[in-house]
């Protein structure tokens, strides 16, 4: 049984593991990435805010955020496991947590990302219930804002599958991806918002394997409000 505090060490090499088989709907290309305006990087860590009070903001701009984030810079070439280099630190280049994106008001369409491909997956909601109780929580949590919710959804398995003690590599993945998302909206001038909740009924709402899939985070995008905190 492994303890997250023991230290994580590679494998020599990698074991089989189960993955995902995302059922897709729709799968729709995005455009081109549109960069940041040149703001000086120290001005987005010393600008970067946590902002509760968020409007809706275009998908495409939120789309052009999250894929700026996470869309791979480096493909290593036929490897199986599609390792990349990416704005954010990942255990051995693996990137396994997926970013799934819904608008909590309207008709209840739930997309994930694919930074490979960059286009946007639609995904089948089988559990409506699931899908409103995570609306619900969320509201809660986050009583002024209306903008697009990301849930982060990690496969444990793969980091497992290259790493012996790999609980806490998996979830300092799932953070650094979070503040990457974080800094990048900084820098396109959208506000970002950690919730501080898990996103798991997102996995029941899928019909997700539990098993293989982890909900590790939940954030939302949107329009800065005149003032934030």
């Amino acid at each position: 049984m492994e303890h997250p505090s023991e230290d994580p060490y590679p494998r020599p090499e990698p074991v089989p593991h189960d993955a995902t088989a995302w059922v897709v709907e729709r799968s729709i290309a995005c455009p081109a990435l549109v960069p940041p305006s040149n703001n000086a990087f120290i001005s987005v860590i010393e600008d970067r805010r946590t902002v509760r009070d968020i409007s809706p903001a275009p998908l495409r701009e939120v789309v052009n955020a999250v894929a700026f984030a996470s869309r791979p810079r480096f493909l290593r070439e036929n490897d199986a496991y599609f390792r990349s280099l990416r704005p954010s630190i990942s255990a051995g280049a693996l990137h396994p947590i997926e970013i799934i994106l819904f608008h909590p008001r309207g008709s209840p369409r739930v997309y994930q990302y694919c930074p490979r491909r960059h286009q946007l997956n639609r995904l089948p909601v089988e559990d409506l219930a699931a899908l409103d109780a995570f609306r619900t929580e969320c509201r809660t949590v986050l009583p002024f804002g209306r903008g697009t919710l990301l849930v982060l959804i990690g496969r444990p398995g793969l980091v497992k599958a290259h790493y012996e003690n790999h609980i806490s590599l998996y979830w300092r993945d799932a953070g650094a991806l979070l503040q990457t998302l974080a800094f990048i909206c900084t820098a396109f001038r959208l506000a970002f918002c950690p919730l501080g909740i898990l996103g798991g009924q997102m996995v029941e709402a899928l019909n997700l394997d539990p098993a293989i899939n982890v909900a590790v985070g939940v954030a939302m995008i949107g329009r800065r409000p005149t003032t934030s905190d």
